[in-house]
Protein backbone atom coordinates (compact mmCIF):
# COMPACT_ATOMS: atom_id res chain seq x y z
CA UNK A 1 0.00 0.00 0.00
CA UNK A 2 1.27 3.37 -0.87
CA UNK A 3 2.23 6.06 1.77
CA UNK A 4 -0.45 8.30 0.02
CA UNK A 5 -3.38 5.74 0.05
CA UNK A 6 -2.17 4.43 3.92
CA UNK A 7 -2.56 7.99 5.25
CA UNK A 8 -5.88 8.79 3.42
CA UNK A 9 -7.44 5.33 4.57
CA UNK A 10 -6.03 5.80 8.08
CA UNK A 11 -7.79 8.97 8.30
CA UNK A 12 -11.02 7.73 7.02
CA UNK A 13 -10.88 5.09 10.20
CA UNK A 14 -9.83 7.87 12.36
CA UNK A 15 -12.80 9.85 11.06
CA UNK A 16 -15.09 6.94 11.67
CA UNK A 17 -14.02 6.35 15.03
CA UNK A 18 -14.76 10.26 16.38
CA UNK A 19 -17.85 10.03 13.99
CA UNK A 20 -19.17 6.76 16.13
CA UNK A 21 -18.06 8.56 19.09
CA UNK A 22 -19.68 11.44 18.85
CA UNK A 23 -22.93 9.65 17.98
CA UNK A 24 -22.30 8.02 21.01
CA UNK A 25 -21.69 10.33 22.88
CA UNK A 26 -24.96 11.18 25.72
CA UNK A 27 -26.20 14.46 25.10
CA UNK A 28 -25.28 16.93 27.81
CA UNK A 29 -28.12 17.16 30.67
CA UNK A 30 -30.34 19.95 31.02
CA UNK A 31 -30.35 21.40 34.47
CA UNK A 32 -33.26 23.51 35.66
CA UNK A 33 -33.23 25.33 39.18
CA UNK A 34 -36.51 24.87 41.04
CA UNK A 35 -38.46 26.42 44.20
CA UNK A 36 -40.80 26.30 46.26
CA UNK A 37 -42.98 29.01 48.55
CA UNK A 38 -42.82 26.86 51.38
CA UNK A 39 -40.83 24.41 52.91
CA UNK A 40 -39.74 21.46 51.91
CA UNK A 41 -41.86 18.52 53.05
CA UNK A 42 -44.92 20.75 53.58
CA UNK A 43 -48.46 19.05 53.05
CA UNK A 44 -49.73 21.64 49.94
CA UNK A 45 -46.53 21.12 48.19
CA UNK A 46 -45.79 17.41 48.35
CA UNK A 47 -47.41 16.69 45.24
CA UNK A 48 -45.68 19.62 43.43
CA UNK A 49 -42.00 17.83 44.79
CA UNK A 50 -43.75 14.54 43.57
CA UNK A 51 -43.28 15.81 40.05
CA UNK A 52 -40.13 16.70 39.98
CA UNK A 53 -39.19 13.09 41.32
CA UNK A 54 -41.07 11.19 38.76
CA UNK A 55 -39.54 14.06 35.72
CA UNK A 56 -35.95 13.39 37.09
CA UNK A 57 -36.55 9.60 37.03
CA UNK A 58 -37.86 9.35 33.75
CA UNK A 59 -35.76 12.03 31.47
CA UNK A 60 -33.03 9.27 31.30
CA UNK A 61 -30.24 11.89 31.77
CA UNK A 62 -31.31 14.78 29.22
CA UNK A 63 -33.39 16.64 31.86
CA UNK A 64 -32.53 17.32 35.84
CA UNK A 65 -34.64 19.38 37.61
CA UNK A 66 -32.35 20.93 40.87
CA UNK A 67 -34.72 21.38 43.80
CA UNK A 68 -33.09 24.02 45.71
CA UNK A 69 -35.91 24.84 48.32
CA UNK A 70 -38.48 26.97 49.63
CA UNK A 71 -38.38 30.21 51.47
CA UNK A 72 -35.11 29.44 52.55
CA UNK A 73 -33.32 29.32 49.45
CA UNK A 74 -35.23 32.83 47.91
CA UNK A 75 -37.89 34.39 49.66
CA UNK A 76 -41.44 33.86 48.88
CA UNK A 77 -42.51 37.41 48.14
CA UNK A 78 -39.80 37.66 45.35
CA UNK A 79 -40.11 34.14 43.82
CA UNK A 80 -42.51 35.13 41.04
CA UNK A 81 -40.08 37.98 39.75
CA UNK A 82 -37.17 34.97 40.19
CA UNK A 83 -39.00 32.88 37.73
CA UNK A 84 -40.20 35.55 35.67
CA UNK A 85 -36.12 37.09 35.13
CA UNK A 86 -34.75 33.43 35.04
CA UNK A 87 -32.99 33.80 38.19
CA UNK A 88 -34.42 30.04 38.76
CA UNK A 89 -36.51 28.19 36.17
CA UNK A 90 -39.66 27.26 38.39
CA UNK A 91 -41.46 26.93 41.23
CA UNK A 92 -44.59 26.27 43.65
CA UNK A 93 -46.34 29.30 44.38
CA UNK A 94 -49.97 30.11 46.57
CA UNK A 95 -51.95 31.91 43.73
CA UNK A 96 -52.97 34.40 46.63
CA UNK A 97 -49.30 35.96 47.01
CA UNK A 98 -49.19 36.97 43.81
CA UNK A 99 -52.06 39.27 43.14
CA UNK A 100 -49.89 42.23 43.54
CA UNK A 101 -48.17 41.29 40.21
CA UNK A 102 -51.29 39.44 38.59
CA UNK A 103 -54.45 40.51 39.51
CA UNK A 104 -56.44 37.72 37.99
CA UNK A 105 -55.10 35.18 40.83
CA UNK A 106 -57.71 36.83 43.07
CA UNK A 107 -60.27 34.97 41.59
CA UNK A 108 -58.40 31.54 42.15
CA UNK A 109 -59.88 31.79 45.23
CA UNK A 110 -63.23 32.23 44.47
CA UNK A 111 -63.81 29.29 42.17
CA UNK A 112 -66.60 26.94 43.06
CA UNK A 113 -65.47 24.99 46.71
CA UNK A 114 -67.50 22.33 46.47
CA UNK A 115 -66.11 20.74 42.62
CA UNK A 116 -63.10 22.49 42.28
CA UNK A 117 -59.70 20.05 41.01
CA UNK A 118 -57.19 21.10 39.04
CA UNK A 119 -58.37 17.82 36.64
CA UNK A 120 -61.64 19.93 35.99
CA UNK A 121 -60.26 23.24 35.77
CA UNK A 122 -58.89 21.84 32.87
CA UNK A 123 -62.55 21.24 31.70
CA UNK A 124 -64.09 24.47 32.21
CA UNK A 125 -61.28 26.47 30.11
CA UNK A 126 -59.30 28.31 32.99
CA UNK A 127 -56.17 26.38 32.46
CA UNK A 128 -56.24 27.42 29.07
CA UNK A 129 -57.04 31.22 30.05
CA UNK A 130 -54.42 30.97 32.87
CA UNK A 131 -51.75 29.88 30.33
CA UNK A 132 -52.26 33.18 28.28
CA UNK A 133 -52.34 35.57 31.21
CA UNK A 134 -49.32 33.83 32.75
CA UNK A 135 -47.39 34.41 29.53
CA UNK A 136 -48.39 37.98 29.45
CA UNK A 137 -45.41 37.76 32.77
CA UNK A 138 -42.73 35.68 30.58
CA UNK A 139 -43.97 32.72 32.90
CA UNK A 140 -45.51 29.35 31.51
CA UNK A 141 -48.15 28.43 33.66
CA UNK A 142 -48.40 24.19 33.60
CA UNK A 143 -51.19 23.65 36.47
CA UNK A 144 -51.93 22.99 40.08
CA UNK A 145 -51.51 20.36 42.34
CA UNK A 146 -53.90 21.23 45.47
CA UNK A 147 -57.23 20.08 45.45
CA UNK A 148 -60.07 20.54 48.55
CA UNK A 149 -57.72 23.36 49.67
CA UNK A 150 -60.38 24.78 51.53
CA UNK A 151 -60.67 27.47 54.77
CA UNK A 152 -62.79 26.87 57.58
CA UNK A 153 -63.35 29.97 60.15
CA UNK A 154 -62.12 28.69 63.75
CA UNK A 155 -63.25 30.78 66.88
CA UNK A 156 -62.75 31.28 70.45
CA UNK A 157 -65.84 31.00 71.48
CA UNK A 158 -68.78 28.82 69.81
CA UNK A 159 -70.23 30.99 66.94
CA UNK A 160 -73.81 28.77 66.07
CA UNK A 161 -75.21 31.62 63.26
CA UNK A 162 -74.29 34.65 61.06
CA UNK A 163 -75.62 36.85 64.31
CA UNK A 164 -73.06 35.71 66.35
CA UNK A 165 -70.26 36.89 64.23
CA UNK A 166 -70.80 40.17 65.27
CA UNK A 167 -68.24 41.70 67.04
CA UNK A 168 -65.41 39.61 66.68
CA UNK A 169 -62.00 40.22 65.80
CA UNK A 170 -60.81 37.86 63.20
CA UNK A 171 -57.15 37.97 61.70
CA UNK A 172 -57.05 39.47 58.60
CA UNK A 173 -56.99 37.65 55.35
CA UNK A 174 -57.16 39.24 52.14
CA UNK A 175 -60.08 36.76 50.78
CA UNK A 176 -61.91 37.58 53.62
CA UNK A 177 -62.19 40.53 54.79
CA UNK A 178 -65.17 42.05 52.71
CA UNK A 179 -66.54 39.07 54.20
CA UNK A 180 -65.86 39.93 57.51
CA UNK A 181 -67.07 43.71 56.82
CA UNK A 182 -70.37 41.99 56.04
CA UNK A 183 -71.18 40.25 59.08
CA UNK A 184 -69.65 43.12 61.25
CA UNK A 185 -66.19 41.25 62.08
CA UNK A 186 -63.56 43.59 62.49
CA UNK A 187 -60.07 42.76 60.91
CA UNK A 188 -56.92 42.97 62.26
CA UNK A 189 -53.42 42.43 60.91
CA UNK A 190 -51.72 39.69 62.53
CA UNK A 191 -48.67 38.32 60.82
CA UNK A 192 -48.65 34.13 60.50
CA UNK A 193 -45.95 33.81 62.65
CA UNK A 194 -47.65 35.51 66.05
CA UNK A 195 -51.27 33.98 65.16
CA UNK A 196 -50.48 31.54 68.36
CA UNK A 197 -49.52 34.20 70.73
CA UNK A 198 -52.09 36.32 69.42
CA UNK A 199 -55.09 34.28 69.87
CA UNK A 200 -53.63 33.13 73.35
CA UNK A 201 -53.67 36.60 74.55
CA UNK A 202 -56.87 37.45 72.80
CA UNK A 203 -55.57 40.11 70.87
CA UNK A 204 -57.91 38.11 67.51
CA UNK A 205 -60.97 36.07 68.21
CA UNK A 206 -60.30 33.60 65.32
CA UNK A 207 -58.75 32.81 62.29
CA UNK A 208 -59.81 31.73 58.39
CA UNK A 209 -57.59 28.74 57.31
CA UNK A 210 -57.24 25.41 55.86
CA UNK A 211 -56.93 22.49 58.43
CA UNK A 212 -53.24 21.68 57.35
CA UNK A 213 -52.25 25.08 58.71
CA UNK A 214 -53.93 24.39 61.75
CA UNK A 215 -52.72 21.46 62.41
CA UNK A 216 -48.89 22.56 61.21
CA UNK A 217 -48.98 25.86 63.32
CA UNK A 218 -50.88 24.47 66.31
CA UNK A 219 -53.51 26.15 66.29
CA UNK A 220 -55.96 23.35 67.47
CA UNK A 221 -54.54 23.29 70.95
CA UNK A 222 -56.07 26.76 71.41
CA UNK A 223 -59.39 27.25 68.86
CA UNK A 224 -61.95 25.16 70.12
CA UNK A 225 -64.38 25.77 67.21
CA UNK A 226 -64.66 25.73 63.67
CA UNK A 227 -67.77 26.94 61.28
CA UNK A 228 -68.36 23.61 59.77
CA UNK A 229 -68.71 25.60 56.02
CA UNK A 230 -65.69 25.55 53.53
CA UNK A 231 -64.75 28.85 51.83
CA UNK A 232 -62.26 29.45 49.44
CA UNK A 233 -60.30 27.58 47.32
CA UNK A 234 -56.46 28.14 46.96
CA UNK A 235 -54.50 27.44 44.10
CA UNK A 236 -51.23 25.85 44.44
CA UNK A 237 -49.80 26.60 41.03
CA UNK A 238 -46.78 25.20 38.97
CA UNK A 239 -45.13 27.88 36.84
CA UNK A 240 -42.28 27.94 34.90
CA UNK A 241 -39.72 31.05 33.18
CA UNK A 242 -41.60 30.60 29.50
CA UNK A 243 -37.91 31.03 28.00
CA UNK A 244 -36.79 27.97 29.56
CA UNK A 245 -39.95 26.38 28.58
CA UNK A 246 -39.64 27.01 25.09
CA UNK A 247 -36.05 26.46 24.57
CA UNK A 248 -36.85 22.59 26.23
CA UNK A 249 -36.68 19.91 23.25
CA UNK A 250 -40.39 18.77 22.55
CA UNK A 251 -40.23 15.22 23.59
CA UNK A 252 -39.21 16.91 27.21
CA UNK A 253 -41.99 19.40 27.47
CA UNK A 254 -44.16 16.54 27.20
CA UNK A 255 -42.93 14.23 29.90
CA UNK A 256 -43.17 17.49 31.88
CA UNK A 257 -47.10 17.79 30.84
CA UNK A 258 -47.48 13.80 30.98
CA UNK A 259 -46.15 14.23 34.74
CA UNK A 260 -48.25 17.08 35.75
CA UNK A 261 -51.60 15.41 34.69
CA UNK A 262 -50.24 12.96 36.70
CA UNK A 263 -49.77 14.47 39.92
CA UNK A 264 -52.99 16.74 38.95
CA UNK A 265 -55.47 13.51 38.90
CA UNK A 266 -53.94 12.59 42.08
CA UNK A 267 -54.35 15.76 43.65
CA UNK A 268 -57.83 15.15 44.40
CA UNK A 269 -57.83 11.96 46.54
CA UNK A 270 -54.12 13.32 48.13
CA UNK A 271 -55.58 16.47 49.32
CA UNK A 272 -59.00 14.81 50.24
CA UNK A 273 -57.00 12.74 52.38
CA UNK A 274 -54.66 15.83 54.12
CA UNK A 275 -58.24 17.81 54.63
CA UNK A 276 -59.76 14.78 56.93
CA UNK A 277 -56.69 13.32 58.65
CA UNK A 278 -56.42 17.43 59.62
CA UNK A 279 -59.94 17.70 60.69
CA UNK A 280 -59.40 14.35 62.37
CA UNK A 281 -56.39 15.54 64.30
CA UNK A 282 -58.54 18.59 65.54
CA UNK A 283 -61.49 16.59 66.28
CA UNK A 284 -59.34 14.57 68.21
CA UNK A 285 -57.99 17.67 70.20
CA UNK A 286 -61.86 18.04 71.34
CA UNK A 287 -62.77 20.97 68.49
CA UNK A 288 -66.01 20.72 67.78
CA UNK A 289 -67.49 21.75 64.36
CA UNK A 290 -70.76 23.57 64.39
CA UNK A 291 -73.12 23.41 61.53
CA UNK A 292 -75.48 26.48 60.57
CA UNK A 293 -78.94 25.56 59.29
CA UNK A 294 -78.67 25.33 55.33
CA UNK A 295 -80.32 28.94 54.92
CA UNK A 296 -77.67 30.39 56.70
CA UNK A 297 -75.29 28.33 55.40
CA UNK A 298 -75.86 29.35 51.92
CA UNK A 299 -76.30 32.97 53.17
CA UNK A 300 -72.77 32.35 54.05
CA UNK A 301 -71.22 31.14 51.13
CA UNK A 302 -73.03 33.51 48.79
CA UNK A 303 -71.73 36.49 51.18
CA UNK A 304 -68.57 35.54 50.37
CA UNK A 305 -68.67 34.56 46.72
CA UNK A 306 -70.75 37.75 46.26
CA UNK A 307 -68.62 40.15 47.89
CA UNK A 308 -65.21 38.56 46.65
CA UNK A 309 -66.15 38.67 42.83
CA UNK A 310 -66.89 42.15 43.19
CA UNK A 311 -63.32 42.72 44.42
CA UNK A 312 -62.23 40.94 41.23
CA UNK A 313 -64.49 43.30 38.92
CA UNK A 314 -62.48 45.95 40.63
CA UNK A 315 -59.18 45.33 39.56
CA UNK A 316 -59.26 43.48 36.27
CA UNK A 317 -61.16 44.10 32.89
CA UNK A 318 -64.46 43.32 32.38
CA UNK A 319 -63.50 41.11 29.68
CA UNK A 320 -61.32 39.09 31.74
CA UNK A 321 -64.21 39.31 34.48
CA UNK A 322 -66.44 37.62 32.56
CA UNK A 323 -63.58 34.90 31.21
CA UNK A 324 -62.66 33.96 34.78
CA UNK A 325 -66.34 33.84 35.98
CA UNK A 326 -67.21 31.60 33.35
CA UNK A 327 -64.15 29.62 33.76
CA UNK A 328 -64.55 29.08 37.65
CA UNK A 329 -67.01 26.51 37.72
CA UNK A 330 -69.20 28.68 39.46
Amino acid sequence: MKIGTKLIYIGLVLCLVVGLALGCAKPETIVLKAISCVKPGHTVAVMYEESIKRINERANGELFIDFLGGPEAIPADDQLSAVATGVVDMTFMASSWIIGSVPECMAFDFRNVETTTPARMRETGWYDLMVEVFKEHNIFYLGESIAHGDHYIYTLSRVANLADFKGLRLRSGGQFDTLYHELGISSVTVPYADLYIALERGVIDGIAIMPSGMVTKGLHEILPYAVDQPLATTGGIHILNLDTWQALPKHLQDLIIEVQLEVEKEAADISQAALEEAIKVMKGAGMEFVKFSPEEAKVLVDTFNRTNWERVKGIVSPEMYNKLWEASGN
